[in-house]
C-alpha cells in the first residue's frame, strides 16, 4: 500500500481522510470544545474514517482520480465548516507523526491507567521495512506498567505509520516511540 509518491512526497488521499477524522475526534474530545459543537465533529470523524476505510471510488486512491479529488474536497470543506484548520502538509513527517499520536490518544481516551507511550518496532512487510502495528508493540502506562505484543490494528494508524516509513525509511529492529500521554 504505497503512502507517498516517490516524486512528489504527497500525502496519500486515505491518510488525508484519516488525518481529518482524527483531528475532528481530537477536537470533539477536548474539554474546551463547546458541547453543541461535538456532534458535528464526531459525525465528521465517523464519515471521513468510514469513507477512508470502505469507500471504493473506482480506480486507484490517487489525487488524480476525479472521484477521490471530489471526496477530499468535500471533507476539507466539512472540516472548515466544523472549525478545523486546514491540514499543514508542508511537513509531512510531522503531520503523520502528530496524527498517529492523536489517533492513539483518542482510542485510549478516558481509560485507566493512562497510556504514556507506545513503541513500534520496524520489520519487513513484503519487500519493505515498516513500523509493525500487530506484533512487537510495547505499551507503557503512566503508572509504570508495561504490556508487550498489544496489537494496534487499524487502517488510520497503518496509513500514518506507513507514510512515515516511506518518508523516513527505518531498518529492521528500529524503534519508533510515540508519546501518548499529554505533556505536563
Amino acid at each position: 500500500m504505497p503512502m507517498i509518491t516517490a516524486t512528489t512526497a504527497e500525502l496519500h488521499p486515505r491518510a488525508e481522510l484519516f488525518a481529518i477524522a482524527t483531528a475532528a475526534r481530537t477536537r470533539a474530545l477536548a474539554p474546551d470544545t463547546p458541547e453543541a459543537d461535538r456532534p458535528a465533529l464526531l459525525e465528521l470523524d465517523d464519515e471521513a474514517r468510514w469513507t477512508g476505510q470502505h469507500c471504493y471510488p473506482g480506480g486507484k486512491w490517487v489525487r488524480t482520480n476525479f472521484i477521490v479529488a471530489l471526496l477530499l474536497e468535500d471533507f476539507r470543506r466539512d472540516a472548515a465548516r466544523a472549525g478545523l484548520p486546514p491540514l499543514d502538509t508542508t511537513d509531512l513527517p510531522a503531520l503523520l507523526h502528530g496524527s498517529a499520536v492523536s489517533w492513539l490518544r483518542n482510542i485510549h481516551n478516558g481509560r485507566t491507567p493512562q497510556v504514556a507511550e507506545v513503541e513500534f518496532t520496524a520489520g519487513p512487510f513484503g519487500t519493505r521495512i515498516e513500523w509493525r502495528t500487530i506484533t512487537n508493540v510495547v505499551t507503557r502506562y503512566t503508572n509504570g506498567a508495561e504490556r508487550t505484543n498489544i496489537s494496534y490494528p487499524g487502517m488510520p494508524l497503518g496509513y500514518f505509520l506507513g507514510g512515515l516509513a516511506e518518508l523516513q525509511p527505518p531498518t529492521t529492529g528500529d524503534k519508533l516511540t510515540l508519546r501518548v500521554a499529554p505533556r505536563p
